[in-house]
This record gives structure tokens, sequence and C-alpha cells, in this order.
């Protein structure tokens, strides 16, 4: 699968879950999905992370899925998302607050033939919890809008793909970085 294929992919999961429509899960994941840090009480495969987002629809039904960023390589995709749902339901143990919330969440998924195989996701749990009310202070629900596009060339701004300039430059610090930590 190409790379603008497999963002595709994980862009089609974004609407799937957006529209809370989870019937072709199978289309753009694989039956044996592996979610590296499964969220408390999610199961195992395709039918743990349906059954965890139909349990995320209990808790939020106006759920919505924002991506706000995407960049591809070879066989992996990162996405940088804002979800944001009033909630109604109970949530890991917290009461309906009736609480409108905004968490940024960030995603790097391996596809296979342009399925999600696996994936990771990093969200911004303490904000959620502090707009619930379930610990204090914080920011409520700011989350970003668009990454900046400073450091991409003016072809690629739009696209989220860095320029070959650009990836070679970081390899190369990567690489500095490594020899003098030896």
């Amino acid at each position: 699968m190409s790379i603008e294929g497999n963002r595709t992919a994980v862009r089609r999961l974004c609407a799937m879950l957006d529209s809370h429509d989870l019937d072709d899960l199978s289309e753009v994941m694989e039956e044996d999905f592996v979610e590296q840090v499964p969220a408390p009480g999610q199961g195992p495969g395709l039918e743990g992370f349906r059954r965890y987002m139909q349990y995320m629809y209990t808790a939020f039904p106006d759920l919505r899925w924002h991506v706000v960023d995407q960049v591809a390589e070879d066989d992996k995709v990162a996405t940088l998302y804002v979800w944001e749902g009033t909630h109604r339901g109970t949530y890991e143990g917290i009461d309906p607050t009736d609480q409108h919330v905004r968490v940024a969440a960030m995603t790097i998924d391996h596809l296979r033939d342009g399925k999600l195989a696996e994936s990771r996701i990093v969200m911004d749990v303490v904000s959620l919890l502090q707009q619930l009310g379930a610990i204090p202070g914080g920011p409520s629900g700011e989350v970003p809008t668009r990454m900046g596009t400073e450091h991409r060339s003016p072809s690629t701004a739009d696209s989220g793909t860095a320029d070959a300039d650009d990836r070679a430059g970081c390899r190369h610090t990567a690489r500095t970085l490594s020899k003098e930590r030896l």
C-alpha cells in the first residue's frame, strides 16, 4: 500500500469514529489489531477496540474526532487529533457532569496491506480529568488547531509531510547526538 493509501485508511477510521459507524471497521483494521497501550478495560483485537469505542459513545454521546495534522512514512502514520464531546454517561467511574470536553491525542499507526495492524495512542488524560472536575486546576480544553508549518517546505505544508531535507536533517541530528553520547 502507498503512503497516501495508508494516510487515507487512518483518515477513514477517523471518519468512522466521528460518525459512530463502526460496522465497517474490518475494512481499515486487521481483526488481530494490537493497541500497544490499551485503555482500561479495552479487550484485544478489532472487537476490543469496537467495544471500547461503544463505551466512549455511551459516556460521550456526541463524541467527534478531528484530524489536526498527519505525517506518514513507509508503513507508519502519525496523526494529531482532537476529540470532543459532552460527558453524559459514566466514564472511568466518573458520574456524568454534562461538561463539554476537548482532548488532544496523537497516534502512531503501523499499517499492513492498507489496514491498521497496531497503534500507540498518547492522550492528554490530565486535561480530560481536569475538564471533568476529577482533578483540580489546569487548562480547560485548550487543544491544538493546526501544527505550524514553519519547518516544512511550501510544497508539502498542506500535505503534512516533511521534505527530504528536513528528514535528512533530523536523521543527521539523531546520528550526531548518538555519537556524542558514546
